[in-house]
């Protein structure tokens, strides 16, 4: 079976208090790659960018490995060249982000509502305000590739169990979550590569998915396991795309929700 998919749906209190979604998540295929992504832009009154840069992490992950060439990435691999291709995907959200902030630098509407000390702290380091999580699996003839930092989670499944990709980590605790824009980017991005015979798929979602379920058991029991079960049983996107709206708009947490799934 093969299968890809990706879904955000905006978050209720997000709804209510009239704020952009701040998730996002994408698919992307050619003849090397699969890639899935699914990115949280940050909450907070300074990040007045995060869901550009939610955006502009997805597309650092895609852009990376669209050039480099298979046999390129192989070698990255097998040479042990992982903060390579750590430092490649930093170095191409900080081009993003700097090519949409030199063609629009920040407004008095995006500005308004902060005071002059968070005004001084974000025009002399303009990253803050596109701060934003980053998930992403990256499957090739043989290799599953996962990449995260911050919340959410990277799950690789084998029938009916699944496995953390990515070591919890301690930056993400109390509401603070390790980010794209922090001082220490690098050392808190982690990259993960399994061999692809040794899983039958994978599911990657930003924590307003995760959240709701509260334990690890719970989600696994009564989010992976059932959705895996209809996905293999029967083509049901549409069924999948309610429940991911119903979950972002009405029966979660209130955050935004971000859902990719790649099975092969």
């Amino acid at each position: 079976m093969n299968f890809i998919y990706n879904k955000t749906s905006i978050g209720y209190s997000h709804l209510n208090k009239n704020i952009v979604c701040q998730d996002y998540s994408d698919y992307f295929i050619n003849h090397n790659y699969k890639i899935i992504t699914a990115c949280d832009g940050h909450g907070g009154k300074l990040y007045i960018r995060s869901d550009r840069g939610a955006k502009y992490a997805s597309d650092a992950v895609i852009n990376v490995f669209i050039n480099h060439s298979k046999n390129e990435i192989k070698s990255i691999i097998e040479k042990d060249g992982l903060n390579k291709l750590k430092l490649e995907i930093l170095c191409k959200w900080n081009e993003l982000i700097e090519q949409d902030y030199s063609k629009e630098n920040f407004n008095e509407e995006e500005l308004a509502n902060l005071d002059d000390e968070e005004i001084f702290k974000l025009t002399n380091n303009f990253v803050i305000a596109y701060g934003s999580t980053l998930n992403a699996v990256v499957l090739m003839d043989e290799f599953v590739i996962c990449i995260q930092i911050g919340d959410g989670g990277i799950f690789l499944l084998k029938e009916n169990d699944i496995t953390n990709a990515i070591p919890e980590n301690d930056g993400n605790v109390a509401n603070i979550t390790n980010s794209l824009c922090g001082d220490k980017a690098y050392r808190n991005l982690y990259i993960s590569v399994f061999n692809k015979d040794d899983y039958d798929g994978t599911i990657i979602c930003t924590d307003g998915l995760l959240s709701p379920y509260q334990t690890y058991n719970n989600f696994k029991n009564s989010f992976v396991i059932p959705i895996v079960d209809k996905v293999i049983s029967r083509d049901i996107i549409n069924e999948i795309d309610d429940f991911i709206n119903e979950l972002g708009t009405n029966i979660g947490n209130g955050d935004d929700v971000s859902l990719g799934m790649l099975f092969w």
